[in-house]
Protein backbone atom coordinates (compact mmCIF):
# COMPACT_ATOMS: atom_id res chain seq x y z
CA UNK A 1 0.00 0.00 0.00
CA UNK A 2 1.19 3.62 -0.65
CA UNK A 3 0.31 7.01 0.76
CA UNK A 4 1.12 10.24 0.62
CA UNK A 5 1.60 12.42 4.02
CA UNK A 6 2.74 15.80 4.19
CA UNK A 7 6.17 15.08 5.53
CA UNK A 8 6.88 12.36 3.43
CA UNK A 9 5.66 9.16 1.23
CA UNK A 10 4.28 6.04 2.43
CA UNK A 11 5.12 2.37 1.36
CA UNK A 12 3.62 -0.34 3.55
CA UNK A 13 4.35 -3.80 3.54
CA UNK A 14 2.50 -6.56 4.90
CA UNK A 15 2.94 -10.68 4.47
CA UNK A 16 2.97 -13.45 6.11
CA UNK A 17 6.16 -14.25 8.64
CA UNK A 18 6.67 -17.54 10.91
CA UNK A 19 2.96 -18.07 11.97
CA UNK A 20 2.09 -14.43 12.54
CA UNK A 21 2.26 -10.90 10.43
CA UNK A 22 4.75 -8.87 9.47
CA UNK A 23 4.74 -5.05 8.49
CA UNK A 24 7.02 -3.12 6.72
CA UNK A 25 6.36 1.01 6.82
CA UNK A 26 9.20 3.02 4.87
CA UNK A 27 8.74 6.74 4.61
CA UNK A 28 10.61 8.41 2.07
CA UNK A 29 11.23 12.21 2.79
CA UNK A 30 12.40 14.64 -0.47
CA UNK A 31 15.24 17.37 -0.54
CA UNK A 32 16.46 19.24 -3.05
CA UNK A 33 19.82 18.15 -4.41
CA UNK A 34 22.29 20.62 -5.41
CA UNK A 35 21.40 20.22 -8.92
CA UNK A 36 17.89 20.90 -8.20
CA UNK A 37 16.97 17.23 -8.21
CA UNK A 38 14.78 15.54 -5.54
CA UNK A 39 16.43 12.86 -3.52
CA UNK A 40 14.37 10.09 -1.52
CA UNK A 41 15.34 9.52 1.95
CA UNK A 42 13.54 6.25 3.06
CA UNK A 43 13.39 5.40 6.83
CA UNK A 44 11.42 2.23 8.06
CA UNK A 45 10.57 0.72 11.12
CA UNK A 46 8.82 -3.33 11.24
CA UNK A 47 7.16 -5.35 13.60
CA UNK A 48 5.52 -8.68 13.70
CA UNK A 49 1.96 -10.21 15.60
CA UNK A 50 1.36 -13.83 16.77
CA UNK A 51 -1.78 -15.19 14.58
CA UNK A 52 -4.74 -14.06 17.42
CA UNK A 53 -4.98 -17.34 19.50
CA UNK A 54 -1.98 -19.11 18.79
CA UNK A 55 0.09 -18.69 21.82
CA UNK A 56 3.90 -19.12 22.33
CA UNK A 57 3.67 -22.48 23.44
CA UNK A 58 0.59 -23.43 22.58
CA UNK A 59 -0.32 -24.91 25.97
CA UNK A 60 -3.96 -25.84 26.11
CA UNK A 61 -6.26 -24.34 29.07
CA UNK A 62 -6.90 -26.36 31.77
CA UNK A 63 -10.46 -27.98 32.34
CA UNK A 64 -11.08 -28.96 35.46
CA UNK A 65 -14.92 -30.11 34.30
CA UNK A 66 -13.62 -32.73 31.85
CA UNK A 67 -11.50 -33.95 34.88
CA UNK A 68 -13.28 -34.59 37.21
CA UNK A 69 -15.42 -36.87 34.46
CA UNK A 70 -11.94 -38.26 33.52
CA UNK A 71 -11.27 -39.28 37.09
CA UNK A 72 -14.96 -40.20 37.89
CA UNK A 73 -15.12 -42.72 35.15
CA UNK A 74 -11.67 -44.33 35.68
CA UNK A 75 -12.88 -44.84 39.49
CA UNK A 76 -15.76 -46.80 38.01
CA UNK A 77 -13.90 -48.89 36.08
CA UNK A 78 -11.28 -49.99 38.11
CA UNK A 79 -14.19 -50.68 40.29
CA UNK A 80 -16.38 -52.73 37.86
CA UNK A 81 -12.81 -54.80 37.19
CA UNK A 82 -12.31 -55.65 40.84
CA UNK A 83 -16.16 -57.28 40.94
CA UNK A 84 -15.36 -59.22 38.06
CA UNK A 85 -12.34 -60.42 39.94
CA UNK A 86 -14.14 -61.46 42.79
CA UNK A 87 -17.16 -63.02 41.02
CA UNK A 88 -14.66 -65.40 38.80
CA UNK A 89 -12.85 -66.35 41.82
CA UNK A 90 -16.26 -67.03 43.50
CA UNK A 91 -16.68 -68.98 40.50
CA UNK A 92 -13.45 -70.57 40.12
CA UNK A 93 -12.51 -68.68 36.93
CA UNK A 94 -9.32 -67.31 38.58
CA UNK A 95 -7.46 -64.71 36.61
CA UNK A 96 -5.11 -65.34 33.97
CA UNK A 97 -1.89 -63.23 33.35
CA UNK A 98 -2.96 -60.97 30.56
CA UNK A 99 -0.63 -62.24 27.53
CA UNK A 100 -1.49 -61.16 23.43
CA UNK A 101 -3.66 -64.22 22.14
CA UNK A 102 -1.46 -66.30 19.44
CA UNK A 103 -2.15 -70.09 18.82
CA UNK A 104 1.52 -70.72 20.35
CA UNK A 105 0.15 -69.80 23.60
CA UNK A 106 -2.71 -72.16 23.63
CA UNK A 107 -2.90 -75.24 25.11
CA UNK A 108 -2.30 -78.84 22.51
CA UNK A 109 -5.80 -80.51 21.52
CA UNK A 110 -7.16 -83.07 23.69
CA UNK A 111 -6.67 -86.25 22.15
CA UNK A 112 -5.53 -89.83 23.11
CA UNK A 113 -2.37 -91.15 20.72
CA UNK A 114 -2.61 -93.77 19.04
CA UNK A 115 0.35 -95.36 20.10
CA UNK A 116 -0.73 -94.80 23.91
CA UNK A 117 -1.57 -98.71 24.31
CA UNK A 118 -1.39 -101.16 27.24
CA UNK A 119 1.55 -103.36 27.94
CA UNK A 120 0.13 -106.14 25.74
CA UNK A 121 -0.62 -103.74 22.63
CA UNK A 122 -4.37 -103.46 22.92
CA UNK A 123 -6.28 -100.34 22.18
CA UNK A 124 -7.61 -98.50 25.94
CA UNK A 125 -10.28 -96.69 25.87
CA UNK A 126 -9.49 -93.29 27.29
CA UNK A 127 -12.10 -91.39 28.81
CA UNK A 128 -12.70 -87.38 30.35
CA UNK A 129 -12.25 -85.50 33.46
CA UNK A 130 -11.39 -82.33 34.93
CA UNK A 131 -8.47 -82.11 37.62
CA UNK A 132 -7.99 -79.93 40.68
CA UNK A 133 -6.92 -76.68 38.45
CA UNK A 134 -9.96 -77.57 36.50
CA UNK A 135 -7.46 -78.71 33.25
CA UNK A 136 -9.20 -81.19 31.06
CA UNK A 137 -7.64 -84.79 30.53
CA UNK A 138 -7.85 -88.22 29.49
CA UNK A 139 -7.29 -91.18 31.46
CA UNK A 140 -8.19 -94.72 31.01
CA UNK A 141 -7.26 -97.80 33.63
CA UNK A 142 -6.53 -101.47 33.05
CA UNK A 143 -5.30 -104.47 34.93
CA UNK A 144 -1.95 -106.22 34.19
CA UNK A 145 -0.13 -109.40 35.35
CA UNK A 146 2.85 -108.48 33.89
CA UNK A 147 6.06 -107.82 36.43
CA UNK A 148 6.42 -103.98 37.73
CA UNK A 149 10.08 -103.52 36.02
CA UNK A 150 8.47 -104.45 32.45
CA UNK A 151 5.21 -102.01 33.09
CA UNK A 152 8.26 -99.74 34.10
CA UNK A 153 10.60 -100.20 31.33
CA UNK A 154 7.91 -100.47 27.96
CA UNK A 155 6.43 -97.10 29.40
CA UNK A 156 9.41 -94.99 29.53
CA UNK A 157 10.44 -96.41 26.11
CA UNK A 158 7.16 -95.97 24.52
CA UNK A 159 6.98 -92.57 25.56
CA UNK A 160 10.78 -91.60 24.78
CA UNK A 161 10.51 -93.27 21.38
CA UNK A 162 7.23 -91.44 20.94
CA UNK A 163 8.71 -87.66 21.63
CA UNK A 164 7.67 -87.56 25.21
CA UNK A 165 11.09 -87.27 26.94
CA UNK A 166 10.44 -88.98 30.40
CA UNK A 167 11.54 -86.04 32.50
CA UNK A 168 10.35 -87.97 36.33
CA UNK A 169 10.15 -91.60 36.89
CA UNK A 170 9.88 -93.91 40.23
CA UNK A 171 9.78 -97.58 40.90
CA UNK A 172 9.43 -98.24 44.40
CA UNK A 173 9.29 -101.51 46.53
CA UNK A 174 7.36 -102.60 49.66
CA UNK A 175 7.71 -105.24 52.14
CA UNK A 176 5.02 -108.10 53.16
CA UNK A 177 4.33 -108.97 56.56
CA UNK A 178 6.28 -112.00 55.99
CA UNK A 179 9.18 -110.21 54.97
CA UNK A 180 9.14 -110.84 51.39
CA UNK A 181 9.87 -107.40 49.10
CA UNK A 182 8.37 -107.01 45.92
CA UNK A 183 7.66 -103.86 43.47
CA UNK A 184 4.48 -101.84 45.09
CA UNK A 185 4.02 -98.38 43.12
CA UNK A 186 5.59 -96.62 40.47
CA UNK A 187 5.35 -93.71 38.03
CA UNK A 188 6.33 -93.01 34.48
CA UNK A 189 6.06 -88.92 33.63
CA UNK A 190 6.87 -87.37 29.78
CA UNK A 191 5.97 -84.09 28.18
CA UNK A 192 6.01 -82.92 24.50
CA UNK A 193 6.55 -79.46 23.79
CA UNK A 194 5.45 -78.45 20.10
CA UNK A 195 7.17 -75.01 20.28
CA UNK A 196 9.48 -74.29 22.80
CA UNK A 197 10.16 -75.81 26.77
CA UNK A 198 8.54 -72.83 28.13
CA UNK A 199 5.42 -73.20 25.87
CA UNK A 200 2.44 -74.90 25.63
CA UNK A 201 2.93 -78.91 25.87
CA UNK A 202 1.09 -82.77 26.66
CA UNK A 203 2.00 -84.69 29.71
CA UNK A 204 1.36 -88.33 29.65
CA UNK A 205 1.60 -90.03 33.34
CA UNK A 206 1.75 -93.40 33.73
CA UNK A 207 1.58 -94.98 37.36
CA UNK A 208 1.08 -98.36 38.45
CA UNK A 209 0.15 -100.05 41.98
CA UNK A 210 -0.28 -103.02 44.23
CA UNK A 211 -1.89 -103.63 47.43
CA UNK A 212 -0.77 -107.15 48.21
CA UNK A 213 1.67 -109.61 47.79
CA UNK A 214 2.22 -110.95 43.98
CA UNK A 215 -1.43 -109.17 43.02
CA UNK A 216 -2.12 -107.82 39.75
CA UNK A 217 -0.65 -104.49 38.50
CA UNK A 218 -3.48 -101.73 38.47
CA UNK A 219 -1.63 -99.16 35.61
CA UNK A 220 -3.49 -95.62 35.17
CA UNK A 221 -2.66 -93.78 32.26
CA UNK A 222 -3.68 -89.83 31.83
CA UNK A 223 -3.00 -87.57 29.11
CA UNK A 224 -3.13 -83.47 30.21
CA UNK A 225 -2.61 -80.64 28.00
CA UNK A 226 -1.10 -77.73 29.53
CA UNK A 227 -0.80 -73.51 27.74
CA UNK A 228 2.30 -71.18 27.87
CA UNK A 229 0.93 -70.02 31.06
Amino acid sequence: MRGAAAECDLLIKVRDEDGGSSARVSCSTKSASPGGAEVAVSRSSGYSRPTPGAGASGHKSFDADQFRADLHKRMADNQAALQKHIENNRNGKFDEQVWPHAPENDPPPLVWPSWLVRVKGSRLEPTEGVDQSRKKYLEAKYVSGAPMTAIYNFYEDLLNANGFRVYSSKLGTGQTMSGVTQNSDGYVEGAHHPYDQSGPHTVIRVSFSRFHLNDPIDVRIRVTPYPRF
